[in-house]
């Protein structure tokens, strides 16, 4: 064979595939339900280049989390998941609450697979430094175990209050246990930063979702553990928007960043702690051996409002006449949107 044969039948190879990916393509996209936009930019880009294309597709189409942490997630969800037992035991709330909030409710079971919990009382916080002062007042009160779980874990004034918080708590036979973001709080886990001495100090410290591509059978790298919880004696939770971190996130231009976080007592707290014990390395917060019983509530203090029906806008409201001007409009927004 001569060699503008060999340069035939590669042609002639490299053409035929590319067709066989385009077709192939076609139903692999449109069973995943993409937004009719997304679902068209993809086919375009793969009928364009279909090598190119598949390959990004490989690398970012697809929500591929690895097959033990979509089992983890499935037996979670049928553990917890609102069941009619639930709500006769009482469990649930969407037999006992008004009745201009049940179709809120069952939207939100059904949505989540999760009941709604009743009996509760929630503090929403817009400043930074003024969550920063909760968490740490609420850490240094604790008397049995403080669960964090946060995306973002600065080493800058706000994360070092945190970590002397939990370093006094865990002198003091607090059970203390921190999961951040392996990839977003990579300074916090360097040799240099905060996760070193927490460790010797008995905080128990795990990166979650490390950057182990062979090792997890090459998961989406890029979808990240994005939750910011506390949970304390499982009588105080904290759930919202805000990380670890001064509200300027090291600097950046502009002004600060508008956050919103909830800090929750009641019942609640207690089932947002109710995880299950997890290996070194995932993403959520391991089982604690003590259950409180009784919800403590504490005064609030500052700008912190304490929400209850009816409420929301007069909530949004506040929160938008508190922000700089340019900030207004995204922290009305959030405060719908949190509360939805």
């Amino acid at each position: 064979m001569n060699a503008m044969s060999w340069v035939g039948m590669f042609f002639s190879v490299y053409t035929t595939f590319g067709y066989i990916v385009r077709i192939a393509m076609i139903p692999t996209i449109l069973r995943r339900q993409f937004a009719p936009g997304a679902a068209m930019a993809w086919l375009g880009i793969i009928f364009l280049h279909p090598y190119i294309g598949w390959v990004l597709y490989m690398l970012v189409g697809e929500t591929r989390l690895g097959p033990h942490r979509v089992e983890r997630h499935r037996k979670m969800v049928a553990r917890y998941r609102c069941t009619p037992q639930m709500e006769a035991e009482g469990q649930s709330a969407a037999n006992i609450v008004a009745p201009e909030y049940a179709a809120m409710v069952q939207q939100s079971e059904k949505i989540s697979s999760l009941p709604a919990i009743p009996g509760n009382c929630v503090d929403f916080i817009g400043d930074a430094q003024q969550l920063i002062d909760s968490i740490v007042n609420d850490i240094n009160a604790a008397r049995s175990h403080v669960h964090l779980l946060y995306y973002i874990f600065g080493c800058d004034s706000s994360g070092v209050r945190v970590a002397g918080a939990l370093r006094n708590a865990a002198a003091r036979g607090v059970k203390c246990r921190l999961i951040a973001d392996a990839v977003a709080s990579r300074d916090f886990f360097h040799a240099t930063g905060l996760a070193p001495s927490l460790e010797s100090a008995g905080v128990e410290v795990t990166a979650a979702l490390p950057v182990a591509p062979i090792s997890r059978r090459l998961p989406r790298m890029d979808l990240r553990n994005h939750r910011k919880m506390a949970v304390i004696d499982d009588a105080i939770a904290y759930c919202g928007s805000q990380n670890i971190i001064n509200a300027d996130y090291g600097g950046r231009h502009g002004g600060p960043w508008v956050d919103l976080t909830a800090r929750l007592t009641g019942r609640g707290s207690n089932r947002l702690g109710d995880h299950r014990e997890v290996p070194r390395g995932q993403e959520c917060l391991p089982s604690r051996h003590h259950r409180g019983t009784v919800a403590r509530d504490r005064p609030s203090a500052g700008k912190i409002h304490v929400v209850r029906p009816g409420d929301i806008e007069a909530v949004s409201r506040r929160a938008a006449q508190d922000a700089v001007p340019g900030q207004r409009a995204a922290t009305h927004g959030a405060a719908q949107i949190r509360e939805r």
